[in-house]
């Protein structure tokens, strides 16, 4: 079965390093698969988000990266990425920030 999700509820604007808020983390324990896709809608300059994964929204302790980061050079900018066997939660972090950009992430979370 597959269940679309968004792990941003919105596109989100980025104007420095930043992290999804904890409470934010999007519970996703019960797939054995995720497609991700991520979509660069604005910026003209580097920006790279990954995805990092944890068993518990309490604290930071635990989170380890989730894949390759997305890394997108300019808007529009579209990828896509497959991830087997998350933890519980997953959230984004936006990292190596060059510029302004919004962007948004689209998960489809697979049981077998």
């Amino acid at each position: 079965m597959a269940t679309v999700m968004m792990l941003t509820r919105e596109p989100v604007r980025v104007t420095a390093n930043v992290a999804q808020d904890l409470r934010l983390a999007l519970e996703v324990g019960d797939f054995h698969e995720l497609d991700v896709s991520y979509r660069l809608i604005e910026g003209n300059s580097s920006v790279s988000v990954k995805l990092e994964t944890g068993m518990q929204t309490d604290s930071t302790d635990g989170w380890v990266d989730l894949g390759s980061a997305f890394t997108g050079t300019g808007a529009p900018y579209a990828t896509k990425q497959t991830i087997t066997n998350p933890l519980r939660f997953i959230r984004w972090n936006c990292t190596n920030f060059g510029a302004n950009a919004t962007f948004f992430i689209q998960i489809i979370g697979r049981t077998f």
